[in-house]
């Protein structure tokens, strides 16, 4: 719902793998939408570490497209995880890794929501303009 706002307004196109139409080729589909993609914002939890499909098939190209493209890999840490120790490391993450979304009382997650939604807009506003 926090993305919303910058949806209506242009800035920003959200992505996600339920988009896929019936009887389309998934694999294709999501090899495409990272291919174009200019920002991941990676939902880091220890689920999303431990899967083998997003570790050999979606950071890859995602990781190549940072390094080659200037793509920005934005990652939101909501849960305790062991991600001081992946390759996402390097990349700075928007709240502190210390602190997963899981465990803030509600009012300090929305703020950390609205965060991610000031920090994409603030990369997309840039890449536009330059």
């Amino acid at each position: 719902m926090h993305l919303k706002p910058l949806e209506r307004n242009n800035v920003l196109h959200v992505w996600d793998d339920t988009q896929i139409q019936t009887g389309a080729k998934w694999l294709d589909e999501i090899e495409k939408a990272i291919q174009t993609a200019k920002l991941g914002l990676l939902i880091v939890s220890a689920d999303f570490l431990v899967s083998d499909f997003i570790t050999n098939n979606e950071l890859p190209p995602l990781l190549e497209a940072a390094t080659k493209d200037g793509a920005v890999i934005m990652s939101l840490i909501v849960s305790p995880s062991r991600f001081n120790r992946t390759s996402l490391f390097q990349f700075q993450a928007i709240n502190d890794r210390s602190r997963p979304l899981a465990n803030l009382p509600k009012g300090e997650q929305e703020a950390v929501l609205v965060k991610v939604t000031e920090k994409l807009e603030a990369v997309l506003v840039r890449r536009n303009t330059s």
